[in-house]
């Protein structure tokens, strides 16, 4: 289990033991005979329709959103064959990728530069349910004996979709205590993502190639393991 869905697991047991125990308040004071304080009344009448009926779900969805996680890398490579110079220590220290020598001191050079950027977020759609959005691009260039080459990698969308607490659902078994289904804890996760991948492009042609991919994954303990004695 990651730390997120150890964190995800721990918010859901607090609130459900939150709502377990107003809710136990609530039958408490009714059999004690006290008053139940009554939800407070929507100003405007209709029923408790309004504009922050339909504003509402969407605002519970941006707090329950995950700040975007942006990440940016690049990386540049060299590399000389025969050379007849010493290389600086820029160079050996890797700070620059140009080892400033007179083509005649070697054979062959090679030059590569990568550029890649990837995004993240995730979104709680409810207690159980949630959402995790990536999307990520590498751009590299190649040149080699006064050639070029290009390629581009894309990965977008790349979604999956969790959904935890299936042990307590009354089919497997579950009940509203913690233990009392047939397993000690049950997930399910499904993904997909679709990969776009150009080789050895140019500004007047490209070979894209995409390749969509689905999966799916449950996880549940052992019978042995999960099944109460």
């Amino acid at each position: 289990m990651t730390p997120e869905e150890r964190q995800r697991r721990e918010e859901e047991q607090l609130l459900a033991a939150a709502e377990e125990r107003l809710e136990l308040e609530r039958e408490r004071q009714r059999l004690d005979g006290e008053v139940v304080p009554a939800e407070p009344a929507v100003e405007g009448g209709g029923g408790g329709f309004g504009p922050r009926t339909l504003v509402e779900p969407v605002l519970s969805l941006l707090r329950n959103t995950q700040a975007l996680k942006v990440t940016f890398t690049t990386r540049d490579n060299s590399s000389y064959a025969r050379l007849l110079d010493q290389a600086t220590f820029w160079y050996q220290a890797g700070f620059t990728s140009d080892i400033d020598s007179d083509e005649s001191r070697y054979a062959a050079s090679s030059f590569d530069h990568q550029e890649t950027i990837s995004l993240a977020t995730s979104m709680k759609v409810t207690r159980t349910l949630s959402l995790d959005f990536k999307y990520a691009k590498t751009d590299s260039r190649r040149e080699q004996v006064g050639s070029e080459s290009k390629n581009r990698r894309e990965d977008w969308p790349d979604v999956t979709l969790s959904l935890s607490g299936i042990e307590k659902w009354g089919l497997l078994g579950g009940g509203k205590k913690e233990g009392e289904g047939w397993f000690r804890s049950s997930s399910f996760n499904v993904g997909y993502k679709r990969g776009l991948t150009v080789n050895n492009y140019t500004e007047t042609s490209t070979t894209p190639r995409s390749r969509p991919r689905c999966s799916r994954a449950g996880r549940s303990p052992s019978r042995a393991d999960s099944l109460r004695p």
